[in-house]
């Protein structure tokens, strides 16, 4: 089984034409987000909102009946990695405790900053100059086990260079708790260092408690230098975890954090969670739910196709995908997940009266209008798609996508590319062929996983879970 962990989508860049490992960049000038940047230092997400007519009495009603309701109010920090669909699962958790009286400050990328502050969160960016310094890296030659030297290098000394910034900001803040990103070192960091209780959160499908696959595949070739950097930040700092791959993980964590429905993810995984009573299953779906589905598939109709933000170089996908609905009567919509250099090149190849382009793309929006998503499916792009009852053509890069995609088929959500033959070409004609024809079928489907696997009152009852454990832990300390 293809374990989590969101950099292991590196070790599908063998089978690519191109292959760097990308973090987005900021708009600084440019106020257009479908247009590239130039530096790191500010993107403005304007079209980032979570506005939605039904969400309100969602938020409102998750006030009542807990039992800290006349409880200390608590200050909680959360701590997001760098990639932006991994922030985008804890907005409506950070909005529904602010709803409850808790204050949330939200550390992030400047990218995040329109996404966060529609929560109601004080938003405060990492250093972007330092970011900045996290360039591409060339990882076609390398072994899945040289991975683990990739994150010594960047994100190591990206650890080491924020960890004063942190400090000063955590003796300013004074916060009763924190919760953070099993992909931050400096989330652990920070946080045992301050000894605040915490919850640690996994933006992925599999539980972090099973390291047998890391630790094969991420840590053996590199152990020599990523136990000397974890004893580093020990010695330091006193961060949790002997090497990288227990650092990166919530194995030592009490409780963590999924962000999706226990019932998805065990399908997903087809497995039951070794340890559930360890986790909270969050919907993070309440304000990105479509209240008005596109109900058919017609001429003009919504077509919507992203590879990410992480994995996301395949010019040859995207150039069968726009040749093959640059003839057709369909609109369709592609995001480049920030990526400049792929940017650049569809737009100076590709030139279509229905096809838009976009650098970025506020993918929540577009869902709502979509007809048909095709997707690498993530566990966040294919739960917004059930949420949405928005059919899915999965193109898998790496890591779990492949699983998610094979529970996307079984479930009949969807068809992916790896059930078909032949050249990209025939695939993507194969596979919307189906879609097409079958759209009804798919559509109904979609609406009884909706209906199945995200409910609100369960929902709630997660959010109370969070909260009434991080008061608990709190008031023992």
């Amino acid at each position: 089984m293809v374990r989590y962990f969101l950099v292991l989508t590196l070790l599908s860049l063998s089978t690519m034409t191109s292959s760097t490992f990308s973090i987005p960049c900021d708009l600084e000038n440019d106020k257009n987000p479908s247009k590239p940047c130039s530096n790191i230092s500010s993107w403005d997400y304007k079209n980032f909102s979570y506005s939605n007519a039904n969400e309100e009495s969602i938020f409102q009603n998750s006030k009542a009946n807990h039992p800290h309701e006349k409880s200390k109010k608590m200050k909680i920090a959360i701590i997001g990695c760098l990639f932006i669909g991994h922030i985008t699962p804890t907005i409506d958790m950070a909005k529904s405790l602010i709803s409850r009286g808790h204050e949330i400050i939200y550390y992030a990328p400047i990218q995040a900053e329109k996404l966060i502050q529609a929560s109601g969160a004080k938003f405060i960016p990492y250093p972007s100059p330092q970011i900045s310094k996290l360039k591409p890296v060339d990882s076609v030659k390398l072994k899945p086990t040289e991975i683990g030297l990739i994150f010594v290098n960047k994100f190591g000394s990206f650890t080491e260079f924020i960890m004063p910034w942190f400090k000063e900001s955590f003796d300013k803040e004074n916060f009763d708790a924190v919760i953070f990103s099993s992909f931050t070192v400096w989330g652990n960091t920070v946080t045992n260092y301050f000894k605040k209780p915490f919850l640690c959160f996994e933006p992925s499908i599999l539980p972090a408690e099973d390291e047998f696959w890391l630790q094969t595949h991420f840590y053996d070739d590199g152990k020599e230098e990523q136990t000397k950097f974890a004893e580093k930040l020990h010695n330091k700092y006193d961060s949790i975890g002997k090497n990288l791959v227990e650092m990166l993980s919530c194995s030592y964590a009490e409780k963590v954090l999924m962000f999706s429905p226990q019932k998805f993810l065990e399908k997903t995984i087809s497995s039951k969670f070794p340890n559930p009573d360890k986790y909270i299953f969050l919907n993070s779906v309440s304000s990105q739910t479509s209240k008005n589905p596109i109900p058919e598939l017609k001429e003009n109709s919504l077509i919507y196709f992203s590879l990410g933000t992480i994995i996301n170089q395949r010019l040859d996908i995207f150039g069968s995908i726009i040749e093959f609905f640059c003839n057709t009567g369909y609109k369709l919509k592609i995001s480049c997940g920030g990526n400049e250099n792929l940017y650049q090149e569809i737009i100076s190849k590709y030139h279509y009266d229905n096809i838009e382009i976009n650098f970025f793309a506020s993918q929540l929006d577009i869902l709502q209008e979509a007809t048909i998503f095709i997707t690498h499916s993530g566990l966040n792009s294919v739960r917004e798609a059930v949420s949405n009852t928005v059919p899915m053509i999965t193109i898998p890069q790496g890591a779990d996508q492949f699983e998610i995609s094979r529970s996307v088929t079984e479930l009949g959500l969807g068809v992916s590319f790896e059930d078909y033959e032949g050249s990209l070409d025939d695939k993507i004609k194969l596979a919307f062929n189906e879609i097409e024809s079958n759209f009804t079928k798919y559509k109904e489907n979609l609406k009884r996983a909706q209906k199945s696997y995200f409910d609100e009152p369960a929902y709630k009852d997660s959010i109370s879970e969070v909260e009434n454990y991080l008061l608990n832990i709190t008031h023992k300390l």
